[in-house]
């Protein structure tokens, strides 16, 4: 089976890579800018292991008693090679390949002339042999009005149809694989942000116990401290949940697991990625009205226009068919009663009296008109998914920033407040708990702001096929 778009299926994919590549940044690395050339190039921040074979299981920034340790290495997998592990397993896709090569035999089929019939007759056979008539004969079906060319044309419009079907399917796979990889990011991220809160507990935990022992608090202090570590504890826990549960779900698009079977941790990807950009080239971005060359080449306007192209074809078609083929034949024989040999040959072709096509003819234009009126549909989708999509990638802008630069500092600054008053006995611990929970739901909020801007922008880098 042949692939001949798949290059064009993957001409997105750095794009996609870079875009995805900004969650696996640390939430501390945010901002700075790591390996970019002056030519604005993003270039490997990690070097792979030269032998593929090798799997590396790298953990998270905090182990916590929480997470116990992998018993098994688990194999190390990049976005690209997600998106190429996608592409080459993905049954969809695969019958995508098998349906061209079916159109590629139609077309060769259609263009086929119908065969000649030949044979041998006789009749009249008689007086002991000696009388009767015998031969043989030639016959065959003319076509006429070009058919076969007509038909050819119609199969290399479904060849291409189902090559831009091949891109989009290419392009939903992107968007599935960026989808799922970036929400493992999120997770990691969440449980990076919720350690260094409860790193932050810990600190104020052994406060609390010091000022306990020297009788300036009582044990009910101590005892709320610890119950809110054993709570932040637990949404890392869920977090992980979350997280172990996504890596098998991206595990299915990549032929990782058995349908029906429960894969061990060895089979399971973890995600890695060796590219790094920074979320200042996200925000920088500026939402661009939509270019009506993108409009027109959308492999998803082109699939309607190359079925548009197809029943104005099958017009043609109908028409043909009006004037139906010749019937032709010819035959060479001998008469035993007089020893003659003759030659004989005949035309014929249908009367038009019950079908004149006249009903293909119509249902083609209707067809054909109503293929117009879906291009159009499409076109109008797209436009509106496209104001959609770039609406929200401002707003997102929008909200990352309105976080980074200013709740998150603010809610800081009120917590190093708060904490300074709580350890001269000024301040109660409930204010305390609820400034670290203020600073850990905007940071949470802000890992969940970045993931959604990056998926925007994943969204319209795959050309809004999902809508």
């Amino acid at each position: 089976m042949l692939s001949p778009t798949r290059s064009a299926v993957r001409s997105g994919l750095w794009a996609i890579i870079a875009i995805v590549a900004v969650m696996s940044t640390p939430p501390a690395a945010r901002g700075q800018v790591t390996n970019v050339t002056a030519d604005n190039a993003v270039q490997p921040a990690v070097q792979m292991a030269p032998d593929p074979a090798v799997q590396i299981a790298p953990g998270p920034a905090v182990q916590m008693a929480a997470e116990p340790a992998a018993a098994v290495t688990q194999p190390l997998i990049d976005i690209q090679q997600a998106i190429q592990m996608a592409v080459d397993y993905d049954p969809e896709y695969q019958q995508i390949g098998w349906l061209i090569d079916k159109a590629r035999g139609d077309r060769f089929q259609a263009t086929r002339l119908p065969n000649p019939t030949v044979g041998f007759g006789a009749e009249e056979i008689g007086n002991e042999g000696a009388a009767g008539l015998y031969g043989v004969f030639w016959s065959r079906n003319i076509v006429r009005n070009n058919r076969p060319a007509i038909q050819h044309q119609y199969f290399s419009l479904e060849i291409a149809r189902m090559q831009h079907r091949y891109d989009i399917r290419g392009w939903q796979l992107m968007l599935e694989v960026a989808r799922r990889f970036l929400t493992v990011c999120r997770l990691e991220q969440a449980i990076q942000v919720t350690q260094v809160q409860v790193a932050a507990l810990r600190e104020i935990y052994e406060t609390t116990k010091q000022l306990q022992q020297a009788g300036e608090l009582s044990q009910v202090e101590v005892t709320t401290v610890d119950i809110a570590i054993d709570t932040l504890n637990q949404r890392i826990v869920e977090f992980q949940v979350q997280r172990e549960y996504q890596r098998r779900a991206l595990a299915v698009p990549l032929g990782l697991t058995v349908p029906g079977v429960v894969s061990d941790e060895a089979t399971l990807p973890e995600t890695n990625f060796a590219w790094s950009v920074t979320v200042n080239q996200l925000m920088a971005q500026q939402p661009t009205e939509i270019d009506p060359a993108w409009l027109a080449m959308h492999p998803q306007v082109q699939v309607a226009q190359a079925e548009a192209r197809q029943s104005c074809v099958q017009i043609d078609l109908a028409r043909a068919q009006r004037r139906p083929d010749l019937q032709v034949g010819a035959n060479v024989g001998h008469d035993d009663s007089t020893g003659d040999t003759f030659a004989g040959f005949r035309v014929g072709i249908p009367l038009l009296t019950r079908d004149n096509k006249s009903g293909l003819i119509a249902a083609a234009t209707a067809e054909y008109q109503r293929q117009l009126e879906a291009i159009r549909q499409r076109e109008m989708q797209l436009q509106a998914a496209h104001a959609v999509a770039t609406g929200e990638l401002a707003r997102l802008q929008t909200r990352v920033a309105n976080l980074r630069d200013v709740i998150i500092p603010k809610a800081e600054e009120n917590l190093e407040q708060i904490r300074v008053a709580y350890e001269i006995g000024e301040a109660e611990f409930l204010l305390l708990r609820a400034g670290v929970e203020r600073v850990l739901q905007a940071q949470l909020d802000l890992v969940q702001a970045e993931y959604e801007l990056a998926l925007a922008d994943v969204r319209i880098a795959t050309l809004l096929v999902d809508e």
